[in-house]
């Protein structure tokens, strides 16, 4: 067995070693671009249901119902389960958001709330 054998042998070796590392590696990549997307919506999600209760708050100061209010400031994606008063100018939003890819597999709903207060105008 020659010096140029020896070599083509390893060679091929390195080949299916390189293969076999990249197949364990891409599962793991796949996985943390999945959390790191959810991460994302997840931070998404609650400052928009922290704008969404400012609104409802804004709404109640001027003495309208803070719900639709609330409504139209969220997405779809995103599921109102209550809106609450807690005094004046204040009102409570509770939701729960998909984790999962939305609109193919949802896996659970997270519950989130927020609550806002607006300032008051005295008369």
């Amino acid at each position: 067995m020659g010096l140029r054998t020896a070599l083509t042998r390893l060679r091929r070796g390195q080949k299916g070693q390189a293969a076999v590392s990249m197949a364990a590696f891409v599962p793991i990549l796949v996985m943390f671009l999945v959390l790191l997307v959810q991460g994302i919506a997840a931070v998404s999600a609650v400052s928009e249901l922290r704008d969404a209760a400012r609104d409802g708050a804004r709404a109640l100061e001027e003495n309208k119902a803070p719900r639709p209010a609330v409504m139209a400031s969220l997405p779809d994606w995103i599921d109102v389960t209550s809106v609450t008063t807690c005094g004046r100018g204040c009102v409570n939003v509770r939701a729960s958001i998909p984790l999962g890819i939305p609109s193919i597999v949802e896996v659970i709903r997270v519950p989130i709330s927020a609550k806002a207060t607006f300032p008051t105008r005295e008369a």
